[in-house]
């Protein structure tokens, strides 16, 4: 079974590119453009890892985190931040939020998928 990515970006152009990225490698990622919208996928069904954008319209990156990380089934699931800012006190913020990697765009699509194999490994079939 292929490991399950939510991208998490208010730009639906970003999170296209990150599902196929993603998908390239065989991972299942499904997109959301909000993080309300977010909040329900996460309610409805198990992500073994979530890519969260720091900027978005109706709830921030942090605050998302924090309330996913409150969410039983996801209190130790991988997540990375990406994000344009690259000053210390979002970096901290990220930190006590929960997030497990932090990305500064432009993020380059191997870059994405190392962090993410690293955190999210795909299960090795032995044939």
């Amino acid at each position: 079974m292929a490991v399950k990515i939510l991208v998490i970006d208010d730009s639906s152009v970003i999170t296209f590119l990150w599902k196929l990225v993603l998908e390239k490698e065989g991972y299942s990622v499904t997109q959301v453009n909000d993080g309300a919208g977010a909040l329900r996928m996460l309610a409805a069904e198990r992500y073994d890892g979530l890519i969260i954008d720091y900027h978005m319209d109706d709830i921030d990156g942090l605050t998302l985190a924090e309330r996913i990380r409150a969410l039983p089934d996801y209190r130790l699931a991988p997540i990375v931040m990406i994000t344009a800012d690259c000053n210390e006190a979002v970096r901290e913020g990220a930190r006590q939020a929960g997030f497990n990697a932090w990305m500064t765009k432009p993020v380059h699509p191997e870059s994405l998928l190392d962090v993410i194999s690293r955190l999210c490994p795909l299960a090795v079939s032995s044939s």
